[in-house]
């Protein structure tokens, strides 16, 4: 069984109540900046790499920004890039896209139509568009046209499980939503 403790660690290294009441700067997340992977094989083609970040991270703030720009996109017809902030999107066949959104600003290192292959670097982790603090939301799809396109299970090749305190490889497998993992680049 997992203990509470372990699915809910901050992702930040200042205290909740810094967090809650004054706000904290991105360079406080433990992720902010870090190496994004590509996860497939594929061709790069769209991408968006100039939209600002909030700084600092505030969950008021960024609960606020959660629904202006969920009505905005919803009922005012405003851009998906409100949503996705700086992303990536690779073609990974003629029915199997992959999304990865809410990138750092200017760390979108690819261009469109370039071929990518899995573990390139190709961003940096970030807080851009409808995002509540910094992480990578990476969705794979049957349509390039993500409003409209049916989600498609992604399969790790291999990652490990924590389990009663130690972990556990696992290979070809969907973690499920409570699960606790870690992958490594091999």
């Amino acid at each position: 069984m997992i203990q509470e403790t372990e699915l809910f660690k901050k992702p930040y290294r200042k205290s909740f109540f810094e967090y809650l009441f004054k706000g904290l700067e991105l360079k406080d997340f433990y992720g902010w900046g870090q190496p994004i992977y590509s996860p497939v094989n594929g061709e790069v083609i769209e991408i968006e790499n100039g939209i600002e970040e909030r700084n600092p991270v505030n969950i008021f703030n960024d609960y606020k920004n959660t629904l202006k720009v969920t009505k905005d996109f919803m009922q005012n017809g405003a851009s998906s890039k409100i949503i996705t902030g700086n992303y990536i999107m690779i073609k990974v066949d003629e029915y199997i896209y992959a999304l990865l959104v809410h990138l750092k600003k200017g760390s979108v290192n690819v261009k469109i139509g370039q071929k990518i292959k899995k573990h390139d670097v190709i961003g940096q982790l970030g807080h851009s568009g409808n995002s509540t603090m910094p992480h990578l939301h990476m969705q794979f799809m049957n349509s390039i046209d993500y409003k409209i396109a049916i989600g498609i299970p992604f399969v790790f090749e291999n990652y490990e499980e924590k389990q009663n305190g130690k972990w556990i490889k696992r290979t070809n497998m969907v973690p499920k939503v409570s699960d606790v993992i870690r992958y490594r680049i091999e």
